[in-house]
Order: C-alpha cells, then sequence, then structure tokens
C-alpha cells in the first residue's frame, strides 16, 4: 500500500508543484479517505492508481473553487439560496467510476 500510496503522491506532485509535501499528502489521504468510505474497502487496489491521482486533483480544485458556485435562485422568507451545479464538478463526477470497486457485502 505504501508504495502506491508513494507513486500517488509523485503524480500528484508533479501536478502541482507550487504545493507543499504536507498539503500533498493530505490531497492523497483525502483522495484515500473519499474512495474508501465509497467503495467500502480498506484501501485503495493497484487498478485504481489513475483514479486515486484524479482524485486528488479534483480535491484540490474543489477547495480553490469554493464560493464560486453561479446562483439559480434566491428566495426572501427563510433566505434560501440555491446553487447551478454542473454535471461534472466535484467528486459526484467520480463516483460512476468509483462504483467499480464497490465490495459486495453478503450477510
Amino acid at each position: 500500500m505504501d508504495v502506491l500510496r508513494n507513486r500517488v503522491i509523485e503524480k500528484v506532485s508533479t501536478k502541482l508543484p507550487e504545493l507543499s509535501a504536507n498539503d500533498i499528502g493530505d490531497l492523497v489521504s483525502r483522495a484515500e479517505e473519499y474512495f474508501t468510505s465509497k467503495t467500502k474497502r480498506r484501501e485503495v487496489p493497484e487498478k485504481a492508481f489513475w483514479l486515486w491521482v484524479d482524485l486528488s486533483l479534483a480535491i484540490h480544485k474543489s477547495s480553490l473553487n469554493e464560493g464560486e458556485a453561479v446562483v439559480s435562485s434566491i428566495k426572501r422568507g427563510d433566505t434560501t439560496i440555491s446553487y447551478e451545479a454542473s454535471a461534472k464538478t466535484g467528486l459526484s463526477y467520480f463516483d460512476e467510476q468509483i462504483k467499480r470497486f464497490m465490495v459486495v457485502v453478503s450477510r
């Protein structure tokens, strides 16, 4: 697992050279946590290497774009604000790819 994790850190470092080693480690850990929580796996498999890299980059991108969503509607009564959501924004874009790695739990 550590070998795979180090490879992911290396690729993310190449894509985001402006980030510190701690920031990259945090991105990779957050992506791993997202993947394992969605798939119910204990660790990310080798076959999901590029998905792990892409998730790490998406987490970084989404943290940069926070607060920049387009407002689609505003209500005054209870002050409800709705934001437009693009089909390919955030981590939800990766959910279909992650589903391929889900563990089937049998009782």
